[in-house]
């Protein structure tokens, strides 16, 4: 019985950490000279892309996102907005160079 309950546990524990995950995103963009790997559920992040291997993480503050359907809708560096990349999107498996 204990076995049945500790192995109903853990796999409650898988399906929730899927589930978690499910609705996350990643995409790619240029701003400026940086090409920029933005990735998020609920809360974004953004770092650089330095190489294949290197990523230095960026402070979101400088960052700006405006959503589709409002005027000049997308993400913005310092104050100019970045061009999304979907040559680099597409091989993560994103269908469009969606904004986020």
């Amino acid at each position: 019985m204990m076995r049945q309950i500790f192995l109903a546990g853990i796999a409650a524990l898988f399906l929730a950490t899927g589930t978690a995950h499910a609705g996350c995103h990643e995409y790619y963009f240029r701003c400026g000279n940086k090409l920029v790997n933005v990735q998020g559920c609920t809360k974004w992040g953004f770092s650089e892309v330095i190489s294949a291997e290197k990523y230095v993480e960026l402070p979101s503050r400088r960052f700006q996102m405006r959503y589709d359907g409002a005027p000049g809708s997308g993400l913005y560096f310092r104050g100019r907005r970045c061009s999304c990349l979907d040559a680099l999107n597409k091989a993560q498996g994103v269908d469009q160079c969606q904004e986020p």
